[in-house]
C-alpha cells in the first residue's frame, strides 16, 4: 500500500467496506466505499492485472498513479492511497457524488453559454494546472468530468494522461473519436495544445449538445478533422437553432484551431472577453455559486450514478505474469 494522505498511513484494504458500484470500466471497477475507523466515504477504483496487461494498459495505468500522486487542485480528483492483490491494483480517491456532466448535458439537452462558461471555467483552471507541472490529459469529455455536491467540476480518469517536456512531443493516439485533434490523429507528435482543442470541442458540446465532427461512424469522423484541418471544411457555429454570442464563438473558434501553435492556451483563455467578468480566483476558491446543486443527501448518497445495472461483482483470479511492471505501485 502507497498513501498519498496521512490518514491512509495504518489502513489496509480490509480495513475498506464496499457499498455498491457507481460505475464500471474495461477493466476496472468503481465502488463506493467506507474507511471503517473514521467513518468517512471514498471511491475504490478496482483494476484487474490480467486485464491491464492483454489490453497493454500498463504504462497508462503506472502514469495515472504517478500524475495523480503530485497533483493537488479543487477541480482533480484527489488519490489518497493506492494497493495490490493477487488479482488487482486499486485506487482510493476522493468520493464525487454529483454525477456526471454527461448526465447534466443528457437531462438539460444543452447548457445555455453562464452554465457552459462555469463547466469549461473549471475545466481551463485543471488543464492549467496540470500543463504546469508538464502532463498532458488526452481523454477529455463530458462523461470524465464529475460534479461535487457543491456543484463543482472534478476531472477524473487520469489513463490517458502522460507527462510530456515543454518541448517534447509524443504520438500515442487515444481518447474518444470526437475530441481527437488534427495533430493526434496525424500522428506527426502533440503535445499540451491537444487539450486545448478538446476545450473547445467540450465548450461546443455543452452549448450544442453534439460535437462539430460528428458522424455514423468513426471514420467519417477522422475524415471531417482532416478536411477541417487541412482547409477544406469549417466548423457550423450556429446549430439546429442554438445561437452563441460572438465572444463565445470567437473562442471556440481560437481553441481547435487546426494550427496547434495557434491555439490559445489558459493565460489568453482566461483574459478572453468571453470570461470577462470571471473572477478566477473566487472560481478556483469556489467563491461562485455553481450553476445547479445536484441532490445528495448523505455521505453513501449514490442516486446520482443510478440508472444502470452493473451486474454482480465477480471474484478476479490471480495474476500470474511478471509483476515487475506494478512494483511501485
Amino acid at each position: 500500500m502507497q498513501a498519498s494522505t496521512a490518514e491512509f498511513d495504518k489502513t489496509k484494504l480490509s480495513d475498506l467496506k464496499s457499498y455498491t458500484t457507481l460505475g464500471v470500466g474495461t477493466f476496472s471497477r468503481v465502488a463506493l466505499i467506507e474507511h471503517r475507523r473514521t467513518g468517512k466515504t471514498y471511491a475504490l477504483k478496482r483494476m484487474e492485472k490480467k486485464t491491464i496487461e492483454q489490453l497493454k494498459q500498463k504504462t497508462h495505468i503506472m502514469n495515472e498513479k504517478k500524475i495523480l500522486q503530485e497533483m493537488d487542485h479543487p477541480f482533480i480528483i484527489q488519490l489518497h492511497a493506492t494497493y495490490k492483490d493477487k488479482g488487482c491494483l486499486y485506487m482510493v480517491t476522493e468520493l464525487v457524488l454529483g454525477g456526471e456532466l454527461f448526465s447534466v448535458l443528457t437531462r438539460e439537452e444543452y447548457l445555455d453559454e453562464p452554465m457552459t462558461k462555469f463547466y469549461c471555467g473549471c475545466v481551463v483552471l485543471a488543464m492549467e494546472a496540470l500543463h504546469a507541472k508538464n502532463n498532458i490529459y488526452r481523454d477529455l469529455k463530458p462523461e470524465n468530468i464529475l460534479l461535487d455536491a457543491e456543484g463543482y467540476v472534478k476531472i477524473c480518469d487520469f489513463g490517458f494522461a502522460k507527462k510530456v517536456g515543454e518541448n517534447e512531443r509524443t504520438r500515442t493516439t487515444c481518447g474518444t473519436p470526437e475530441y481527437v485533434s488534427p495533430e493526434m490523429l496525424a500522428n506527426s507528435g502533440h503535445g499540451k495544445p491537444t487539450d486545448w482543442w478538446c476545450v473547445g470541442i467540450l465548450i461546443y458540446e455543452c452549448l450544442f449538445a453534439t460535437t462539430p465532427f460528428a458522424a455514423e461512424d468513426y471514420s467519417e469522423t477522422y475524415e471531417m478533422i482532416n478536411r477541417y484541418a487541412a482547409g477544406r471544411d469549417t466548423i457550423d457555429y450556429a446549430v439546429d437553432g442554438v445561437r452563441v454570442a460572438k465572444p463565445c464563438r470567437v473562442l471556440m473558434q481560437s481553441l481547435p484551431h487546426p494550427e496547434p501553435d495557434q491555439r490559445v492556451a489558459a493565460a489568453a483563455t482566461k483574459k478572453h472577453s468571453w470570461y470577462s467578468k470571471m473572477n478566477w480566483d473566487d472560481l478556483e476558491n469556489k467563491r461562485v455559486p455553481a450553476p445547479w446543486v445536484p441532490p445528495v443527501k448523505s455521505a453513501t448518497d449514490a442516486q446520482n450514478f443510478e440508472g444502470e445495472d452493473y451486474g454482480p461483482d465477480k471474484r478476479v483470479a490471480p495474476y500470474t505474469g511478471d509483476g515487475a511492471w506494478y512494483d511501485d505501485f
